[in-house]
């Protein structure tokens, strides 16, 4: 080992210019090497379970999802509301987006007399403005396993909004677009 060492010490210069020009010539192929963030497309593709995550994908608008997380002192705020419901809708306008769901686009079920009542758990186009309403809202909602712990954390600060991708989505490309429009409406 000491030996090595000193024929290092004593050739420095061309050891350093051979591992210059060998580390050049290997991160020249760097520009061509591309990440596949689609595990599905590592297996191989005669696979039935892989054709099958590939059916549902393409009959039910993909199986990509990308998350977005908002964090507020409470996201049952009227600001983080309209924040929210403004990325919702900014989102599903991109080519590529096959849904996207928020505390401000669910549908919520609740009994009602002699069945079932499906609504939206807030109006997009009239969100609660009155603290009472906003703190109704608030406790039904974090009382409800839909919810908590999906969509809202159960503390309250923390929103998500799923938007699914299509399955022909160009996802890098996609995932670019939703971070600008992201960073646009902070």
């Amino acid at each position: 080992m000491r030996r090595l060492a000193e024929l290092v010490l004593r050739y420095r210069v061309p050891v350093v210019a051979s591992v210059a020009l060998v580390s050049t010539f290997f991160a020249s192929g760097l520009r061509r090497v591309r990440v596949e963030s689609d595990i599905v497309k590592y297996l191989r593709q005669d696979l039935p379970e892989v054709q099958l995550v590939d059916y549902i994908g393409e009959e039910y608008g993909g199986t990509q999802l990308a998350l977005i997380a908002i964090e507020a002192e409470d996201v049952f705020s009227l600001p983080v509301l309209q924040l929210v419901r403004d990325l919702t809708e900014a989102y599903h306008a991109l080519p590529g987006v096959s849904s996207v769901t928020s505390l401000t686009n669910i549908l919520d079920i609740r009994k009602a007399e002699g069945g079932i009542e499906v609504t939206k758990l807030v109006e997009e186009d009239d969100l609660p403005r009155d603290p009472e309403a906003l703190r109704r809202l608030r406790e039904y909602a974090l009382s409800k396993e839909l919810y908590r712990g999906k969509l809202v954390s159960p503390d309250g600060r923390f929103a998500l909004i799923v938007v699914k991708l299509r399955g022909d989505a160009d996802k890098p490309a996609l995932a670019r677009k939703i971070r600008r429009v992201t960073q646009d409406k902070l």
